[in-house]
């Protein structure tokens, strides 16, 4: 086997791992809205660095689907906003923070 192979194969191992790490990330009860929406970051960006990374939307969708059950009506709000507004990561995460902080 070839080194480029090895490296490949380990590359995609890699992607799987971190998706799979992104995908069942919880919001843990004693987290903060910023710890979690910086772990979602992170996790990204290394997925960004390998070429993997899912868009902005798709991001924004997927942290929708985690916030626990006290942001079910900011989640619906958002999600009927979608369809007249594009809605990426970056806006999401900055209005989470910011509603967190009233």
């Amino acid at each position: 086997m070839k080194l480029a192979d090895l490296f490949e194969r380990d590359s995609t191992m890699r992607v799987i791992t971190l998706l799979g790490q992104l995908f069942n990330l919880p919001f843990e009860a004693k987290s903060t809205m910023q710890s979690f929406l910086m772990r979602v970051k992170v996790i990204h960006d290394q997925l960004s660095a390998m070429e993997s990374s899912l868009t902005s939307t798709q991001l924004a969708a997927l942290v929708l689907t985690k916030l626990p059950s006290e942001y079910d009506m900011v989640a619906k709000a958002l999600r009927l906003q979608v369809s007249k507004d594009k809605l990426v990561f970056e806006d999401l995460s900055s209005f989470l923070i910011r509603r967190k902080q009233c």
